[in-house]
């Protein structure tokens, strides 16, 4: 049986400068909540906080789950789960962790002690101990097959992701793969080998982000991903992938859409939760973006132009930090 401390010791941490919580937001979660949270749990969040585990498993933070529980009822009906336990057990479930495909590790205050596995695509409730190495191993188990010798866990920051498609041809994926072992440093690789799936993991401290790159029957695709405040560190990896031929250099901005850049000045960390949908706004400050931002300010306005809020000064006519701002951080007007 894995213990926290060895899932621990085994795990690559994309950027282990993010760092963790304080130990009292955990101890103030139970207290309110009035439930022992899973063991392991504290240590986790102590020492690397939220995140996504596995590029698959959100890890939810402590004021995540302060915010109230969900009634679970539904997810837990047909199967089988109310043939021993109460119809009411599935109120104010908390869900400690949730995958990309729906599925749920949820704490049922109404029956501490245990964790619940609730996978969406079937027709089952898998119990487990009240431990989150318990939760996760199962949660991949069911996935993935088997958790890895070296998960990687990516601490929960503002990241921006480029991606890149090809139609598969031969030897493109295999060259891809070596031109970006030869050219790019990295701290860790991972090959992922299947019958009809082939994926690459590569994974570098130079810019804490990471390369995917791969191919199933019609495509070969590659994702960068990294923390939004180094998005100017990808100059050697797209050099990288031009040579492979993989991306041409892009098109110049027209003048319309400079002027659009203009007013999009930086984004800041809510970014991110402008992604997630958890606010309905971004932060704006007043350093003017590079050529690579630009590209990226221009995919914002195309998918979440309704989400952003513009707050520009009434003297100056520049963005201040934030949408509801009331001092300029510019000309230091207030309104």
């Amino acid at each position: 049986m894995t213990t926290m401390a060895q899932l621990m010791q085994r795990t690559y941490v994309t950027d282990p400068r993010v760092g963790g919580l304080e130990s009292t937001e955990i101890t103030t979660a139970e207290h309110t909540l009035g439930i022992a949270l899973p063991v392991g749990y504290a240590t986790w969040m102590e020492t690397w906080g939220p995140g996504e585990f596995e590029h698959f498993v959100s890890l939810r933070a402590p004021e995540d789950l302060l915010r109230g529980g969900i009634d679970a009822t539904s997810q837990l009906q047909g199967r089988g789960f109310f043939e021993n336990h109460a119809a009411n057990t599935g109120k104010d479930a908390l869900v400690i962790a949730s995958s990309h495909d729906g599925d749920q590790l949820l704490c049922l205050p109404r029956l501490p002690g245990r964790l619940f596995y609730v996978p969406r695509h079937e027709n089952q409730v898998i119990e487990c101990r009240n431990d989150l190495v318990s939760g996760l191993t199962t949660m991949i188990a069911k996935t993935d097959g088997i958790l890895p010798p070296r998960p990687v866990f990516v601490p929960e920051q503002p990241n921006f992701e480029r991606q890149f498609m090809v139609p598969r041809t031969p030897q493109r994926f295999e060259r891809v793969c070596a031109a970006l072992c030869e050219r790019l440093a990295h701290d860790y690789l991972h090959e992922i080998q299947e019958d009809d799936y082939q994926a690459f993991h590569l994974y570098s401290r130079r810019f804490f982000g990471w390369v995917i790159c791969h191919q199933d029957e019609d495509y070969v695709q590659v994702a960068i991903e990294g923390p939004a405040y180094q998005i100017d560190h990808l100059a050697p990896i797209l050099n990288c992938l031009k040579a492979t031929g993989l991306m041409d250099e892009p098109v110049p901005p027209t003048p319309t859409e400079q002027a659009e850049h203009a007013r999009i000045v930086y984004v800041t960390h809510n970014y991110h939760y402008l992604v997630s949908g958890r606010y309905r706004d971004i932060s704006l400050s007043r350093e003017q973006p590079s050529a690579s931002q630009k590209q990226l300010y221009a995919a914002l306005m195309r998918d979440f132009s309704d989400r952003i809020v513009f707050n520009p000064c009434p003297v100056c006519d520049k963005q201040r930090r934030t949408p509801r701002a009331r001092q300029c951080l510019n000309c230091g007007a207030r309104t």
